[in-house]
């Protein structure tokens, strides 16, 4: 305190007591720097937010317009500087550099100082004079550099005022009030860096990971959201039954049930989700069970087993075609046994029954043998068309008549189309050119889409129906150098939802032990070895019609 006399206006005399406040002052900032940093430091939602609430602080107490925070990574040896904030380098917009690699300027300086630093141009000039600093970006009149430390004291980083204007130069209680404020953040920035690291970790590993509790999504990070094709923010706003299918939710809802009653589900399973694009993603699931935020709940890894599940398919496809060709060989062998035993007495029958046509005199007799002649040829077509069909499988290739193939494929299934009272109808163009192909493969080919037409008209007619019809139509295509063949049917039509998958393994609309789902398989499988094609024309509850094309050589396909 000091004791000042003091005339007034009116020539008395006062005495005036005058203090020093400064140090008040400087309290009072120091307070509310404490106060403000606190409010930030809880409030931040990021290591960005937080450094831009300290400048923002920081500016109130000290020139700190031209403001940086620089993050020494020791593992990769680099420097990042989250936030920075300049003059010149930045024209005074906020900023951030990654994977800086240390060299010999002033921040690197302060850094391996490990203590504050307060300079002026003069100063930082003799530094760079004698070698021991470089100059990067603009010179500063005034510098001030603290070292940011962690709980245990150990240097992290550096935070930055700088001033390029000529004002006084930063005094001593400004450094200290910047190395207060640098006490206060260092290890909340290192908590935030943690946090980040860790953050950035969970996001971006290549596995899905959710925290479900009580049945409500709490977490979960962005690569589930790409397995969903969603984004974070749609999948927020989502109920947990809308990313689930009916399945997956019930499995959900009995492991929440097991939990409930004190007991440890299995650790792993597999369920499926809903895609925003409606389409399914199965995922197996490896779960734990663990405490988030004082409630228990289930940690899960999502992985995606499209690929499994795909070469799992691919192995029970092949699998499923070496037992149908097991199967075919056996039925083979056996229609082959039984065309020969047919085939001896028939023969036997028909020159009886010739004879008898051509010796006796009686004409209704006569009339009787050309009838037991008729229908011995008819079964001895068939006996053929057996005979051919248990042959040897081969993949030689040879040149074909369309119409004699689509005959016998007609001859082993006409009396199944009879049987169900359809109707068919076989239009073949006169002088069709020859195709190179497997006769036995096509044969199969065509038969398998004769009885995909054939389920189509019994789902649609149970009895007899004028419109109960298959129509086979056979073109000649000149300028393409192949053979059209259609299969039309007016049938149940197929729904434009499956026909790009009518052709997939396993894919079928019968009920199950009606279909293997593998007849229209093998038949596009066919016809691509033959480099041939396969379109679907249909109208739901009207028609279906298969285009097939089939080149005169697969060699020469245009």
């Amino acid at each position: 305190n000091m004791i000042v006399p003091f005339l007034n206006q009116e020539e008395k005399w006062l005495i005036l007591s005058l203090t020093d406040n400064t140090e008040n002052c400087f309290n009072k900032q120091l307070l509310q720097a404490v106060t403000d940093l606190s409010s930030t430091i809880n409030s931040a939602l990021d290591l960005n937010d937080l450094c831009g609430k300290v400048h923002q602080t920081i500016k109130q107490l000290i020139p700190a317009n031209s403001f940086y925070i620089a993050l020494y990574n020791d593992v990769r040896d680099v420097l990042s500087f989250p936030y920075v904030v300049d003059k010149y380098d930045t024209g005074g917009q906020v900023e951030h550099y990654d994977y800086w690699k240390p060299s010999k300027g002033i921040t690197e300086f302060t850094f391996r100082r490990r203590k504050p630093l307060r300079l002026t141009r003069g100063e930082l000039e003799d530094l760079i004079q004698s070698g021991e600093v470089e100059l990067i970006g603009e010179l500063p009149r005034f510098w001030l550099g603290i070292p940011l430390k962690d709980h245990s004291g150990e240097v992290f980083g550096v935070m930055v005022a700088q001033s390029y204007d000529d004002e006084e130069p930063y005094s001593e209680r400004d450094l200290e009030l910047a190395t207060f404020i640098s006490q206060q953040i260092g290890p909340a920035i290192q908590r935030f860096k943690t946090t980040e690291l860790f953050q950035s970790l969970i996001q971006h590993v290549n596995e899905g990971i959710l925290i479900i509790q009580e049945k409500q999504l709490v977490f979960y990070n962005l690569r589930f959201a790409e397995l969903l094709g969603y984004s974070i923010e749609e999948l927020r706003y989502l109920d947990i039954r809308e990313i689930y299918t009916a399945e997956g939710y019930e499995i959900l809802e009995k492991r929440n049930a097991i939990l409930a009653d004190g007991e440890t589900p299995e650790a792993h399973y597999e369920t499926s989700f809903k895609k925003k694009d409606g389409t399914i993603f199965f995922a197996e699931v490896n779960s734990s069970f663990i405490t988030f935020l004082g409630i228990k709940g289930m940690f899960e890894l999502v992985r995606d087993i499209k690929e499994r599940l795909e070469r799992e398919k691919a192995q029970q496809y092949l699998a499923s075609q070496l037992r149908q060709k097991e199967k075919m060989d056996s039925i083979g062998l056996l229609a082959g046994g039984v065309a020969h035993e047919i085939n001896n007495p028939l023969t036997g029958m028909i020159n009886y029954a010739q004879l008898i046509e051509t010796l006796s005199e009686d004409e209704e007799l006569r009339r009787f043998a050309a009838g037991i002649i008729n229908q011995g040829e008819r079964v001895a077509t068939v006996v053929k068309n057996l005979l051919n069909f248990s042959q040897q499988e081969t993949k030689e290739m040879v040149p074909s008549a369309v119409e004699k193939l689509l005959e016998s494929s007609l001859n082993l299934i006409q009396t199944l189309l009879q049987n169900d009272q359809i109707q068919i109808e076989v239009i073949t163009e006169e002088g069709l050119p020859k195709i190179i192909c497997n006769e036995q493969h096509l044969v199969q080919v065509f038969i398998n889409f004769l009885l995909n037409s054939k389920d189509a008209l019994n789902q649609k007619f149970e009895g007899y129906h004028p419109e109960k019809q298959i129509k086979v139509i056979a073109r000649n295509q000149e300028e393409k150098e192949g053979i059209r063949i259609e299969f039309l049917d007016n049938g149940v039509g197929i729904p434009e939802n499956i026909r790009q998958r009518i052709f997939d393994p396993f894919y079928t609309t019968k009920n199950f032990g009606q279909g293997t789902g593998l007849g229209l398989s093998a038949a596009y499988g066919i016809l691509k070895e033959h480099n041939g094609s396969v379109e679907i024309e249909s109208e739901l509850g009207v028609y279906t019609r298969f285009i097939l094309f089939l080149p005169y050589n697969p060699k020469n396909k245009k």
